[in-house]
């Protein structure tokens, strides 16, 4: 795949983070990794798009007035509906079940995103999904630059993932997907845990995944989800946070490595960059 640069004018760059089941963290992590991102000074904006039961304001503890549901409806555009969390991170989300299904869509999801993406206002676009699959997320897939597949150690996580992956490597190539570990004890146990899944993949899908990293466990993100605060900011120097920014240089520098004047092809950097 080739990633382009315009000048001095980068086009966004969109991953999509998802998990074959529920309660491996996803949301927790993306909201993290985000203003991680952002603190390295690129324009983030967090696309939660759980409709009607979104989580990426609470985790944030704030309370954008525009949502999702406003902007479907045609009453504003995406931009109005865009909260500023902090310097260089942005947020858009939807209202809660009992407002927005009251509210009569003229637009979908799809058509929020490539306004939002075709803008070029922010370097990267974070999208959050429903846990599982679904035709939205196959659809929000084929519009990201890079898949983010949050596991765990469990074997229902493990199992959800291999379902995900064989399907979703039909819609998009296996090397825009990775994997991410979360809540483990260490490297190896993440080593661990990625290979029993591309144990799977290899044998039964012929493809094998990048490892894109580990959160390693701390009792401080479930602290941190009950004070509404981002485990960045309020453990700075949690292993899990310095997990966290690792991970973001990891996908700055590894996925989208760019040149200001000249295009990028990934023939030149072969399983390196996408």
């Amino acid at each position: 795949m080739i990633s382009k640069s315009f000048g001095n004018k980068r086009k966004t760059k969109t991953i999509t983070f998802c998990s074959g089941k529920g309660g491996v963290g996803k949301s927790v992590i993306t909201a993290n990794m985000a203003a991680a991102l952002s603190d390295n000074g690129s324009s983030v904006l967090v696309f939660d798009s759980v409709d009607g039961l979104p989580n990426q304001h609470i985790i944030f503890g704030v309370e954008p007035p525009i949502r999702l549901s406003s902007v479907m409806s045609g009453k504003v555009d995406a931009e109005s509906a865009l909260f500023r969390v902090r310097e260089n991170l942005s947020l858009i989300v939807d209202s809660p079940l009992e407002i927005s299904e009251f509210e009569e869509s003229v637009l979908n999801l799809d058509d929020i995103l490539s306004e939002l993406k075709s803008s070029d206002k922010h370097e990267y676009i974070f999208i959050d999904t429903k846990s599982g699959l679904n035709e939205q997320l196959i659809s929000f897939c084929l519009m990201s630059d890079l898949i983010v597949i949050m596991i765990t150690d469990e074997p229902t996580s493990l199992l959800d993932a291999y379902g995900l992956i064989k399907i979703l490597i039909n819609f998009t190539p296996s090397k825009n997907i990775v994997i991410l570990v979360n809540n483990v004890i260490d490297s190896e146990d993440a080593d661990e845990v990625s290979q029993k899944l591309n144990l799977a993949t290899g044998k039964f899908l012929n493809t094998q995944l990048d490892l894109l990293g580990f959160i390693p466990y701390s009792r401080n993100i479930r602290l941190s989800i009950q004070s509404q605060e981002l485990l960045i900011d309020k453990y700075n120097f949690d292993e899990s946070s310095n997990a966290i920014r690792n991970i973001v240089n990891v996908i700055e520098k590894k996925y989208f490595r760019f040149n200001n004047l000249d295009t990028v092809n990934s023939n030149e950097n072969e399983g390196s960059c996408i």
